[in-house]
This record gives structure tokens, C-alpha cells and sequence, in this order.
């Protein structure tokens, strides 16, 4: 049986937390997200005739602890907090959910 976590996380171009996170969601669950941008995309995948104007990761994530993951990117120092959204929605739930990320 499984426990997947669908997560979404936005933000500008460059964040450098981002990289903390997607470390964090690789060690603790095998997998890791993976960016709008991916080499093994076809580019762009997007739709429309320009190219998206932000740093897109997704991924859904199986019996991954939502509550420490959520602890430890509160915890990242973001270049542009105002700029990361981060969404997620655990099996079960109707909609995602946007994580306040404010200190």
C-alpha cells in the first residue's frame, strides 16, 4: 500500500535554497524531484510559446515524513522567501496546500 506525497515547489530563477531542499526529499526518500528544466525533458514541455518564467520541481513521494520535511525547509535560508511557494498534497487530501515558509 502506498502513502504519496505530491509536492510542487516554485520558485525564481537561481533560489540556491532550493538545492538544500531537493537534497533533504533525495536522502529521506530514494527519489527526489525533478525541475521543469530536466535534460530528459523535451524542451520546452510547457506549453506556450515562451519559456516559463520561474524554477518549476515536482515529484510525488512515497511514506516521506511531511512534517519534518516542512520543519526543515522552514529552517533554509532562501535568497527570496517571497518568491518560493511550496505546495503539497498527501494522499487523500482534495487540494494542495500551500506551506507558509516564514520564519
Amino acid at each position: 500500500m502506498a502513502h504519496v506525497t505530491s509536492i510542487i515547489l516554485a520558485t525564481g530563477y537561481n533560489e540556491s535554497g532550493v538545492k538544500e531542499l531537493l537534497k533533504y526529499i533525495e536522502i529521506n526518500s530514494s527519489f527526489g524531484l525533478v525541475s521543469i528544466d530536466d535534460e530528459k525533458l523535451p524542451q520546452p514541455w510547457t506549453g506556450g510559446s515562451k519559456p516559463f518564467e520561474a524554477d518549476l520541481y515536482l515529484g510525488g513521494i512515497n511514506y516521506l515524513d511531511v512534517d519534518d520535511m516542512i520543519e526543515f525547509a522552514r529552517q533554509i535560508k532562501w535568497d527570496d522567501p517571497e518568491q518560493v511557494q511550496f505546495m503539497i498534497k498527501v494522499e487523500g487530501d482534495m487540494r494542495f496546500k500551500l506551506i507558509n515558509l516564514a520564519r
